[in-house]
């Protein structure tokens, strides 16, 4: 395909093409974004060294029945509508160890994330792929 054939498809398919650039600057944005944020992603494996290692403490943004229904060993529920209220007491003892935010599919963590580091908490970290990765690796979850 020549550039001429690819000008003349974007011409007879204009709608189409502009919503190919703009989905191709939406990736490119956040990607340059993931890569600049102080908020870095933590494998499964990373993740769980971090806890066993580092007295990191996961923290699980998810509801209440989808925390009850399994979470990581030690992770503290903080629901996402607590944190759009600036909500943190159930992490405020946790100022001084990492943080590994949670969610259902590391989807939103990114932002929760730097919410919190914003909110005073230095070390903040993001569990790729949220907690479907984790059980699609077979990492244990505590029910209750």
């Amino acid at each position: 395909m020549d550039l001429e054939s690819l000008v003349a498809f974007a011409g007879r398919h204009y709608i189409l093409s502009a919503l190919f650039v703009l989905c191709l600057v939406m990736l490119i944005y956040t990607q340059i974004r993931i890569m600049i944020s102080p908020v870095r992603a933590l494998t499964s494996g990373k993740a769980t060294d971090l806890i066993n290692n580092a007295n990191a403490v996961p923290v699980d943004l998810r509801t209440d029945k989808e925390f009850a229904a399994g979470h990581i060993t030690g992770a503290v529920n903080l629901p996402l509508k607590l944190v759009g209220e600036g909500n943190f007491g159930a992490i405020d003892r946790f100022r001084n160890v990492p943080l590994i935010i949670v969610d259902q599919n590391g989807a939103g963590s990114y932002d929760v994330a730097r919410t919190i580091r914003k909110a005073g908490f230095p070390e903040v970290y993001v569990l790729a792929g949220g907690i479907g990765m984790w059980t699609d690796e077979h990492m244990p979850l505590v029910k209750h």
